[in-house]
């Protein structure tokens, strides 16, 4: 891993241990994509109230992501939006985004610490559908870690079907 940032995670040992929206968490191995997302729901997003604010003005959106943790292999869960759920598994209709992301780099997106539209632009992840639904998870997320969400082209406004 390159030099550490200071807010950066360090991935050794039981790294879950330290962070802190990861806090009450009781995983003895390091945990699954599922127990991430829920503790960020929990822990971060639902204790914010501009991320609470923009997702309850969204349509109810599909969110799946497939993530790659080097020892596990893939990892599958779904975040729905308004209402809110997270599931394990396959979606069983057609997701309004799909995100396939190594398990590291979901961690730190959830973290702020890689910004989901970046790494979408500079190809380091791949997400395929509606592209506004990706906005409009990066600006949930940067909310619920105190970002003013970026600012969008007319034809992309929050919550835009």
């Amino acid at each position: 891993m390159s030099e550490k940032q200071n807010n950066e995670i360090d991935f050794s040992g039981r790294w879950w241990e330290g962070v802190p929206w990861m806090e009450g968490l009781l995983a003895k191995e390091e945990p699954t994509a599922f127990q991430v997302l829920s503790a960020f729901v929990c822990n971060v997003i639902l204790q914010s109230k501009d991320a609470v604010k923009i997702a309850g003005d969204l349509p109810p959106r599909v969110i799946y992501f497939v993530t790659k943790h080097p020892k596990r292999g893939e990892e599958k869960l779904i975040l729905m939006l308004t209402p809110l759920a997270i599931i394990q598994g396959e979606p069983s209709a057609e997701p309004d985004i799909a995100i396939n992301i190594d398990y590291y780099d979901f961690v730190k997106m959830l973290g702020g610490e890689e910004d989901l539209m970046d790494m979408v632009w500079s190809g380091k992840i791949a997400l395929s559908g509606n592209t506004v639904v990706g906005m409009d998870l990066k600006d949930i997320i940067d909310a619920s870690i105190g970002l003013m969400p970026t600012g969008r082209p007319a034809a992309w406004t929050i919550g835009v079907p």
